[in-house]
């Protein structure tokens, strides 16, 4: 899996969402971690379909080769926040809607879980997680230049 910037995730997040774009938001943002053959997981999205996809096709083969770039070593994958089964969100705390709590603790999991790899670039977003840390009061350890907690 190629790095991607969080503010990309984060941004679309924050914007209110129409009907299309809850949709496309919804295909795009990693709902949980599937395990595949050769110790990889593979980012799926809420509809458990690889990130992207926005609609099932029959049986989707999650080890086929057009998927190869969204693989993950699941060595590297830090689980420690996730929820059980690799999960980075429950039906009713959804990121994309509810409250900001449901949000940032989204992107707390998906940071913590994803940057040991170094996939997700080091923006702005480590301000966004210290004033959410601050707000809600949640403790989470990052995974920056060593641990990090707030």
């Amino acid at each position: 899996m190629k790095p991607f910037s969080i503010e990309f995730i984060e941004s679309a997040l924050q914007t209110p969402l129409t009907e299309v774009a809850y949709s496309r938001a919804r295909a795009l943002i990693p709902y949980s971690f599937q395990s595949i053959s050769g110790g990889h997981v593979l980012p799926v999205n809420r509809d458990y379909l690889p990130l992207g996809l926005t609609k099932h096709v029959g049986i989707v083969d999650y080890n086929s080769p057009k998927y190869f770039s969204l693989r993950i070593s699941s060595k590297s994958l830090d689980r420690s926040n996730l929820l059980h089964n690799d999960y980075l969100f429950n039906d009713g705390c959804s990121p994309l809607s509810g409250p900001n709590r449901n949000r940032y603790e989204y992107l707390f999991r998906l940071w913590h879980s994803l940057q040991p790899q170094g996939l997700l670039l080091p923006d702005n977003f480590l301000a966004t997680l210290e004033k959410a840390s601050t707000k809600y009061a949640t403790k989470f350890r990052l995974a920056m230049n060593g641990a990090r907690s707030w």
